[in-house]
Order: structure tokens, then sequence, then C-alpha cells
């Protein structure tokens, strides 16, 4: 087993779908389209579509605070795509809204194997033996939702198992409102991260993302 002396702050996310008067319903995703346009260029040998997310082929259930409804996007949906775009690789991301379970990843990355690499999400009682068997089959990041908006596992989570995915290679994923990024950032730091982490800083409405008032910035675009 695997520990680490490093403590965060446990910050929490203001805002969840309630105050912003969205349910998954209202934001329901839109289907995939039936065909796609091909490159009016030539596109790079080896090219990587690098961020989708999947469905999973049977049913599935939804988290209860997911923020939004998902139109059907099973794997092979994904490689109708990158062969249309002429995108050899590619990285299936965890969706938000199925929270720990991640059987689209899954699906996407044993239907094509040595073509995809994948990112989940995971909760603190993951054992070795799984992240294991999941860099086995292409994974090769874990993903941090720390906004609040649904399916999160939060920075307690990040900081917990952020030394152990660091000594599989793994990145950190991270998700989060802008002017919170610094902080979350410090924290992978200091979680033994290193530089491997890939950050996503969501920001609020009226503000440019190049802006002095988006105190984020700078770790965003570093």
């Amino acid at each position: 087993m695997h520990s680490s002396t490093f403590t965060c702050a446990h910050e929490r996310a203001n805002l969840t779908i309630r105050d912003l008067n969205m349910s998954a319903v209202e934001q329901e995703s839109l289907p995939p389209p039936e065909s796609y346009t091909t490159p009016t260029f030539v596109v790079p040998d080896g090219a990587w579509d690098g961020h989708s997310h999947v469905t999973p082929r049977g049913s599935w259930a939804l988290v209860s605070d997911a923020s939004y409804l998902p139109a059907p996007a099973p794997p092979e949906k994904h490689r109708q795509m990158r062969a249309a775009l002429g995108l050899q690789r590619g990285a299936v991301i965890q969706a938000s809204v199925f929270g720990t379970d991640n059987t689209g990843v899954i699906e996407a990355l044993t239907d094509e194997p040595g073509i995809l690499r994948g990112v989940v999400v995971a909760g603190q009682t993951i054992d070795d033996a799984e992240i294991e068997r999941l860099h086995g089959i292409g994974v090769r990041g874990m993903r941090f939702i720390t906004n609040g908006l649904g399916g999160t596992v939060g920075t307690q989570a990040m900081v917990a198992l952020a030394p152990r995915i660091a000594e599989f290679g793994w990145h950190a994923e991270v998700t989060s409102w802008s002017n919170t990024m610094a902080r979350i950032v410090a924290c992978i730091g200091g979680a033994a991260m290193q530089n491997r982490h890939r950050s996503y800083g969501w920001l609020s409405s009226g503000v440019r993302s190049e802006s002095s008032d988006n105190p984020g910035y700078p770790e965003i675009t570093r």
C-alpha cells in the first residue's frame, strides 16, 4: 500500500447544479451526428483526438448530481468520428455523469488495444491491483472534478490518490473554476505529481480568460 503525508485544505465548490438552476434533463446532450465531414486538409500521420467522452453500450446509471443527460455515444461512434477526421489515436475521458463507473472508457480501450489511452475517475478505495489492471488496458490518467458540477471525488481524494497514480506515470486531469486553480495546482504539486497534471479552468460569466481579474490564468497556461 502507498501513503502520503501531504495534506491540503479540502475545498468544496459553492456552486451546485441547483444554484445554477440546471438539471440533468434540462441539459440534455445532442446525439452524435450520423456522419462526419472529412477535413479538406491533410491530417498529420499519427494525429490524436485529445479529449472525447463515450457512453457504455448497455444501460447505465447517472450520478445523483449529474450536470447533463448524455445521448448514446458508444465506442463505435468514437471510432467513426476518428476515421472520418483522419485521427489514428485518441484519448477517452470518463464523463462526469457516470462518476466512478468507468464502463464506457474500459469498453473503448479494450476494443482498440494500443490505439487509445484513457482517463478514469476513482475514489480513494481503489486498490493498487485495480490501478495496475487499468494501466494494462491503456489508462494513463485520473480525472478530478473540483468545481461542484457533479460526478466529483473531490480534492481530498485527489491528494490521497496523486502519489499512487504518479508511481504508474499517470497524470491528473483537474477540472475546477479558474479562480481556484492556483490552490488546486499547489495541492497536486505537494502530493508528488510534479508536472504530471492537465488542468481545465472554468470561467465565471463576464471574466475573460486572459484577464488580470482571472487569478487562475497563469496556472492554466503555464
